[in-house]
């Protein structure tokens, strides 16, 4: 066996071990990293092309079964639609050789369908996913008066605990920091209670009010991912047929596309204070889909310069996976910046018609003419 079988074989136990930890764990990313477990899907996609269908079809299994464990039927049913059945999707798209941007269109829209498929079986059998991460907070705040020792140490021990998942909640904004220091200066019963309650209503009031727009950009964010990244490694792979595949050095955002986005998000922004209160979520949903393509048409130019820079290949996914998950507006600004007055920009665009001059080309160049 060679270095590229071994390479493939262990990036396939790799995928599996990691699509049945995200399952079996699905309520605590659920509930802390909402978003982390949409991109089991792109892993198992990535697996299926450069690893095999087979390590796949295990690790999306894999996912089922652990879901089943670790939660019930119904959690395991929403992990088969959700997470392995928009794989199989890709895989059709992939091996009939679809056009990329027609593929990646196709797997954004069948993303988004499981997804919502995969909610209202929630929905149908527990009451939704707000009231299950709401049931799995309560047990983990219940649990941990049952843990460590008896007498005064093991109250000292739970109160502490308690106060680490409150620190850990309020991380994700469920709670506030003054809150907690008031907590660890002078810790009561009464506030403790307090404390958990409050977190409980607002972590319904806050997956009911999210659940639309993560759905919508993980669908958008993810079904670009899984559609782009098996192909770039099928086409290094040099496979037969030729895959259709568009590098990220040549994406850039249409005019048309830039302009219809960007108006969007203006007009859903002055009229959501006199809508109805369901379009909060609909706003977000606008509002998060509007970022994601920014921060895909960021990552455009920032490999664009990268690579003229000369920097290598191995070195630039890296940097800019850390770019997107710690300068993530700034990456944003920099897409905006490009779709507008880039050499494809909506602006550059009317004003090259409208005057005949220039070619709009500067550092937010979005690609090659």
């Amino acid at each position: 066996m060679n270095y590229d079988d071994w390479s493939r074989h262990v990036l396939g136990v790799f995928g599996c071990v990691a699509s049945c930890a995200a399952a079996w764990f699905m309520l605590p990313l659920a509930v802390f990293y909402p978003r982390a477990i949409a991109f089991v899907p792109a892993l198992l996609a990535f697996v299926s092309v450069y690893s095999g269908w087979q390590w796949a079809a295990a690790g999306a299994l894999g996912a089922v079964v652990c879901a089943f464990i670790s939660m019930d039927a119904v959690m395991a049913g929403a992990a088969l639609i959700g997470l392995a059945l928009p794989v199989v999707v890709q895989y059709i798209t992939y091996r009939r050789r679809v056009e990329f941007k027609r593929a990646a269109a196709i797997n954004i829209g069948a993303f988004m369908a499981l997804g919502v498929c995969a909610l209202a079986l929630v929905r149908l059998f527990h009451g939704g996913i707000a009231d299950v991460e709401a049931d799995y907070v309560q047990r983990l705040w219940d649990a941990q008066m049952t843990q460590g020792l008896s007498g005064l140490s093991g109250l000292f021990a739970a109160a502490q605990n308690r106060l680490q998942l409150l620190s850990l909640l309020a991380s994700r904004g469920l709670l506030s920091e003054s809150l907690i220091m008031e907590l660890a200066e002078s810790p009561s019963a009464e506030l403790y209670t307090r404390c958990i309650e409050y977190v409980i209503y607002t972590l319904k009031l806050v997956v009911n009010y999210e659940v639309t727009g993560n759905v919508a950009s993980s669908a958008l964010a993810v079904g670009i991912i899984m559609t782009a990244w098996p192909r770039m490694a099928a086409v290094r792979r040099g496979e037969e047929p030729e895959v259709p595949f568009v590098p990220l050095r040549d994406w850039y955002l249409s005019a048309e596309t830039t302009l219809y986005s960007c108006g969007l998000y203006i007009i859903t922004s002055m009229i959501v204070v006199f809508m109805p209160e369901w379009w909060y979520g609909v706003d977000y949903a606008i509002k998060q889909c509007v970022y994601v393509l920014m921060c895909v048409q960021g990552v455009a130019v920032l490999e664009r310069r990268l690579r003229e820079y000369g920097m290598r290949r191995g070195l630039r996914g890296p940097m800019m996976a850390v770019a997107v998950a710690m300068f993530r507006l700034p990456v944003a600004l920099i897409g905006l910046a490009s779709a507008l007055f880039g050499s494809h920009g909506a602006i550059s665009k009317w004003m090259h018609d409208k005057f005949a001059g220039g070619d709009g080309d500067d550092f937010f160049d979005n690609g090659d003419e």
